[in-house]
């Protein structure tokens, strides 16, 4: 097993301030089309990864957006893990995007292998 050090697990204050800046950049202040719901969705997943992957740390990284229209459905959605809780961990990130007329969902997991 790989000896960590400090600095080396999930930074959720790290990951939080991507997460919300992937939002912003991978939809901006655009007014809602549903055909761009698929590229937002898009955009925010990959903004994350980048950003992610120049932190340079050990761990493997999973990112799942999900956006749906805001029309009245209900949205719920569930995440749950088993794993080293010293080393390893998730952000979940959910918004209604009143601009944009959307739900927004991020869900970040950071796994040392």
């Amino acid at each position: 097993m790989m000896d960590f050090k400090t600095g080396d697990q999930f930074d959720i204050e790290k990951v939080a301030e991507i997460v919300k800046d992937a939002v912003e950049e991978g939809m901006g202040k655009s007014y809602p089309l549903p055909p761009r719901l698929k590229t937002w969705t898009t955009n925010v997943g990959e903004e994350c990864l980048e950003k992610l992957a120049l932190m340079k740390s050990p761990l493997k990284y999973l990112v799942f957006t999900d956006m749906m229209e805001d029309n009245g459905a209900g949205y719920h959605f569930y995440l749950s893990a088993m794993w080293e809780s010293d080393k390893d961990g998730y952000y979940s990130y959910k918004e209604k995007r009143e601009a944009q007329h959307v739900w927004l969902a991020v869900n970040v997991i950071g796994v040392a292998i």
